[in-house]
């Protein structure tokens, strides 16, 4: 809990407070938590695996977005969550492999996204604007995919 949120909230608390002394800012400042596509934000479900720590994940996400809610002027402060599955890279071809297998057996739905178009896409909509909240595995893949080919 104290990675996952506390350090999260206290490390985004921080970053408004530096820019919000920083005189003349015009753009608004965007925060993009990375969470898990498992997450769970409604804190009266009880998710079947993982319960505790999807919870957990949930209730930051909740916190991050209204933390930014609350920042005056409105839309000073923007935040957006990203909620990838299985985040693969052609480095580790374990965990391609084990992502592959399992779709394959279809024992699990698991949704997975690439490193590189995961970075891309993040990257993407920092610097641009937030498509929508939350950013879910196929808004990830499709945006990454975009900006990738954009650069050749």
């Amino acid at each position: 809990m104290r990675v996952c949120q506390t350090y999260a909230l206290t490390g985004f608390r921080a970053m408004v407070e530096a820019r919000q002394q920083t005189a003349g800012t015009q753009s608004p400042f965007r925060f993009l938590y990375m969470s898990g596509s498992s997450a769970e934000r409604d804190q009266t479900k009880k998710p079947l695996v993982l319960p505790a720590y999807l919870l957990m994940r949930g209730e930051t996400e909740n916190r991050v977005l209204a933390f930014a809610a609350e920042q005056q002027p409105a839309g000073s402060v923007q935040a957006c969550v990203a909620k990838p599955g299985m985040i693969t890279s052609s480095a580790s071809a374990g965990q391609a492999v084990m992502g592959t297998v399992l779709r394959w057996m279809s024992v699990v739905s698991v949704p997975s996204v690439s490193v590189e178009e995961l970075a891309a896409a993040m990257l993407q909509q920092v610097r641009d604007g937030f498509e929508k909240e939350p950013l879910l595995n196929e808004d990830l893949q499709r945006i990454g995919r975009e900006v990738l080919a954009q650069m050749g």
